[in-house]
């Protein structure tokens, strides 16, 4: 898990600047007189008639070229916003790689995948500045699976190169949870090896032994004689 990253811009937007005056009389406007023109500048229409950049029907060409000058302006950016996005580019994928680092040393402990806060850049994109994988961290069953568990949370906490507070965090408390197993583990082994010795000693064999022991060995009197 990476701590939020705060980082803020002012988009710029340019202005569109105004082609001509919106005043001025254009052919074809009631009042308006249109005058023929001739030379290079006009081309000819079917019916004869001059076409002039006034009057010259729209087509698809000119639609795609003005679309095309209008995304150009939208998306023009000043150097401090150019230098922003490739900020807010390095830290998404060291992001990304940071929550993957988590996920793939989780071992199946992961619920989900990876989840993200996101920051909008002057360019209009999304980019990752924080995330966390949830874990869990829940004792085992037994000491062996407590254990088991304790040691592929620590693995997941540390598995970046640069673990944040929470991941230290993650990795001290499953660091308890892997001693009080190994406790509970020494505990139950203990255990069991005392009841085996007692288990060991109830055969056949020892019972032999410890009647013939108690056969040879003279019996103290209960009373002592004094001879006068």
């Amino acid at each position: 898990m990476i701590n939020r990253l705060n980082i803020s811009y002012s988009p710029v937007y340019p202005q569109s600047a105004q082609i001509g005056n919106p005043s001025a009389c254009r052919c074809g406007q009631p009042g308006c007189q249109c005058a023929a023109t001739t030379g290079s500048t006009g081309s000819k229409n079917s019916a004869g008639g001059n076409i002039t950049p006034e009057n010259k029907p729209v087509t698809g060409d000119d639609t795609a070229v003005a679309k095309s000058g209008t995304v150009a302006n939208k998306t023009q950016l000043n150097e401090a916003e150019l230098a922003l996005v490739r900020e807010l580019k390095q830290r998404d994928l060291k992001v990304r790689q940071h929550e993957m680092a988590h996920l793939v040393a989780s071992g199946g402990l992961a619920q989900g995948g990876p989840s993200f806060s996101y920051q909008r850049g002057p360019d209009g994109q999304n980019y990752a500045i924080g995330g966390h994988v949830s874990i869990d961290t829940s004792p085992g069953k037994t000491p062996e699976e407590s254990l088991q568990k304790a040691q592929t949370v620590i693995a997941a906490a540390l598995a970046p190169a640069d673990p944040s507070g929470q991941d230290l965090a993650v990795a001290a408390k499953a660091s308890q949870m892997a001693v009080k197993a190994r406790t509970e583990l020494a505990q139950q082994q203990a255990a069991e090896r005392s009841g085996l010795g007692r288990r060991d000693q109830d055969t056949p064999a020892d019972r032999l032994a410890q009647r013939f022991i108690a056969a040879i060995t003279p019996r103290p009197e209960p009373f002592i004689r004094l001879a006068a």
